[in-house]
């Protein structure tokens, strides 16, 4: 098996999916900043990343890129990986 490990900073969920499907997923929200997942070699897992009330997914670290919230990121499970999630306040947010 290989670990994938996510590394989250700043209030959000990371959750993922996996093909082929397996029990074990990420589902790391509030009080997580680290989940590891051991994943069949080859596996394709897909984070998908949501910022909590008031805050801002900001990007992707590790072996993902990017800052679109939009986009998800795939990682193969060739080898053990770590991905890092930044959300930040949201400096737009009007709580009132």
């Amino acid at each position: 098996p290989k670990d994938l490990t996510v590394l989250k900073s700043g209030q959000g969920t990371v959750t993922s999916t996996s093909v082929p499907t397996q029990a074990n997923q990420f589902n790391c929200g509030s009080g997580c900043q680290t989940q590891t997942v051991s994943y069949p070699s080859s596996t394709s897992v897909t984070l998908t990343a949501t910022p909590a009330p008031g805050r801002i997914f900001t990007g992707w670290g590790g072996v993902c890129t990017g800052t679109s919230k939009s986009s998800p990121c795939t990682v193969i499970t060739d080898g053990t990986k770590t991905v890092i999630v930044n959300f930040a306040v949201d400096p737009n947010y009007k709580e009132f």
